[in-house]
């Protein structure tokens, strides 16, 4: 069953009606399962939805997610998971095709291969993948390969495996890129 204070959250913002058109999760740590992923089924208006600090989020949790709602999401972010696997975004993948914004950050855990099922994306403007710290030139590559042709920022700040090809990569796969971030 739901946690309650998570449920309660929902009703008390409208989210049971779909008033609402986002959910910020931050900081609910422990409240996101399966089962509380079917209650935002009703939400016909949301369009972004926000994980950050969900760092007991399951690959579970996140499959359900996607299955209930990401049709309809225009924005994603997860952020410093570090339970999420491959599934987790090959359901993104599957899912979220009309998404624009993705932030798939700090999730320690989730290797290079997993980012692979992120090339069906093809509406993607802004992609974060900061702080994964598996993620390798050909994966990221790969993963912006859908989206290249729209795809206006990539931040892949913290990703200390990326070399110089990763730069060569991008900027010759997206002509409308605007915005780089390789900080370390």
């Amino acid at each position: 069953t739901p946690r309650p204070i998570l449920a309660v959250h929902l009703r008390e913002n409208g989210l049971e009606y779909g008033m609402r058109e986002d959910v910020d999760a931050w900081k609910r740590d422990d409240a996101l399962t399966p089962e509380v992923a079917a209650l935002l089924q009703p939400c016909r208006n949301l369009h972004t939805l926000r994980l950050t600090g969900c760092y007991r989020l399951s690959t579970a949790a996140l499959v359900a997610l996607c299955e209930v709602r990401g049709a309809a999401l225009r924005v994603l972010h997860v952020a410093g998971n570090s339970q999420l696997t491959e599934p987790a975004l090959a359901a993104v993948g599957a899912h979220c095709i009309g998404l624009e914004s993705l932030a798939v950050e700090d999730c320690a855990q989730l290797p290079a291969e997993g980012l692979l099922p992120l090339r069906r994306l093809v509406q993607l403007r802004c992609v974060s993948l900061c702080g994964l710290c598996m993620a390798s030139d050909a994966a990221v590559s790969e993963a912006v390969a859908g989206s290249a042709p729209t795809l206006e920022a990539l931040h892949l700040k913290g990703c200390a495996l990326l070399t110089d090809a990763t730069v060569f990569g991008v900027a010759h796969q997206c002509p409308r890129l605007r915005e780089l971030d390789l900080s370390g």
